[in-house]
């Protein structure tokens, strides 16, 4: 009765004074870009490049958007200063970018050579980005029917409904006897699933890492986390109800059987003979 009280009162999208203070707190620090210092290379962390996707070619195009984001912080950054050359980190994008693809085996662009500092830097640089934009495209395009099936999307009620669950499980992190390194990575996979709820799609892998990870802790003996399990369990009924609908109203092709076979040519009809006596005529 609770919960239903509060999807209610709710329905219209106004949340409760104070109901989702310290989750929006912690996603806000999730989503604030990290500083990075360029002359040290440190474009992508370590910690970054564990949670690339295990697909190589998703996991370059994720690479890529990395470090072009964080040159364009700098390029932003520098231009302030009328003395500023972007050649230096233009450079070091190039050079990261080529590594990943060799390590990826992307072999349109593994054969790419880093430019020398004694070169046209900027035409290489827009010739580099040119052609990495068409590859990513391409790979992009290829995944994006497995990117939907692997997502949905939430209307706004259901959006509601989960955020709710969210703050439970956020309540019964903090009151149960975990150690810090544990309970900040509860928090940590709990914020990114909330902002992948927000988004237009929801990422359904984002809920099951969560999903895994309290259970772990549960068969670790923290006993105090079973109550987030129940919760949960109520954000999958939720999700699979979602994905239910949204696959029922997708257009799927006729089985081979029931497909309309192409008519075979029509036969042709044979000449016709000449008659006995028209060589009688002489037209």
């Amino acid at each position: 009765m609770q919960a239903e009280a509060y999807f209610t009162s709710t329905r219209r999208g106004d949340l409760a004074e104070g109901q989702r203070r310290d989750g929006a707190r912690d996603c806000a620090e999730l989503q604030r870009p990290q500083q990075h210092d360029f002359a040290d290379g440190d474009m992508i962390t370590d910690e970054e490049l564990a949670e690339l996707p295990e697909d190589p070619e998703l996991a370059f195009v994720e690479f890529e958007r990395i470090v072009r984001a964080r040159l364009y912080e700098e390029e932003q950054k520098g231009a302030r200063d009328e003395y500023y050359n972007p050649d230096s980190q233009r450079l070091e994008y190039i050079n990261k970018v080529v590594a990943a693809a060799r390590a990826y085996d992307i072999a349109a662009l593994a054969q790419w050579q880093v430019p020398s500092v004694r070169d046209n830097v900027s035409d290489a640089y827009v010739q580099f980005t040119s052609d990495v934009d068409h590859f990513t495209t391409q790979i992009r395009i290829r995944h994006a029917p497995r990117n939907r099936q692997n997502s949905v999307g939430l209307d706004g009620n259901t959006k509601v409904k989960i955020h709710y669950y969210i703050e439970q499980i956020r309540a019964a992190i903090e009151h149960a006897d975990l150690p810090e390194p544990k309970r900040d990575s509860l928090y940590t996979k709990l914020n990114r699933f909330a902002l992948e709820v927000d988004k237009n799609r929801t990422n359904l892998q984002a809920g099951m890492a969560f999903y895994i990870s309290v259970c772990d802790g549960i068969g670790q003996g923290f006993k105090k986390l079973e109550p987030a399990r129940k919760f949960i369990d109520s954000i999958g009924t939720l999700l699979g109800r979602a994905k239910e609908v949204e696959d029922s109203f997708r257009p799927t092709l006729p089985r081979p059987d029931e497909r309309r076979l192409l008519e075979a040519p029509r036969a042709r009809l044979a000449p016709p003979e000449p008659r006995s006596g028209d060589d009688e005529f002489p037209f």
